[in-house]
C-alpha cells in the first residue's frame, strides 16, 4: 500500500462514504456496532464530522480499516488473508530498533536542540 487515499480508491467497492453529517460522540461507534452485528465490514469514510464543540472541521474520519481480514491482508501485501496471523507472528519475533529522528538521535533524550549534551548526539 503506497498511501491510504490510493488504497481506498483501488478498493472503492469496500468503502462507504457517509453522505450526511454524523456526530463524533456516538454515531460512528454505533454505526460500527450495527455493521459488526450484520457481519459487514466496509471501510467507512465520514467527511462531515464536526468537532466536539460543534464547529465544522475539514478533517475526515476513516474507520473500520482493519475490520475486514481480507482488506487488511491486501493493505499489508499478504496474498492470502489466512496467512495474516503468521505474518504478524514472524514480524513480532523479528523486532527492529526504531530509527530516531531529529532533534535527537536517541529516543530517551528529551534535551532541546541544539543544546543536547545529555547523550552527545
Amino acid at each position: 500500500m503506497s498511501d491510504l487515499r490510493s488504497f481506498l480508491a483501488e478498493h472503492a467497492e469496500a468503502v462507504w462514504e457517509l453522505p450526511n453529517p454524523v456526530s463524533p460522540r456516538h454515531d460512528l461507534t454505533a454505526l460500527q456496532h450495527v455493521l459488526d452485528g450484520q457481519r459487514r465490514y466496509p471501510v467507512v469514510v465520514a467527511r462531515q464530522v464536526p468537532s466536539l464543540d460543534g464547529q465544522p472541521t475539514a478533517i475526515p474520519v476513516v474507520l473500520n480499516l482493519t475490520a475486514s481480514r481480507e482488506l487488511t491482508a491486501k493493505a499489508l501485501g499478504i496474498p492470502d488473508h489466512r496467512q495474516t496471523a503468521q505474518w504478524f507472528a514472524t514480524r513480532t519475533r523479528a523486532s527492529i530498533e526504531p530509527e530516531p529522528t531529529p532533534p535527537c538521535r536517541r529516543w530517551s533524550c528529551r534535551a532541546p536542540r541544539p543544546a543536547c549534551t545529555t547523550c552527545r548526539c
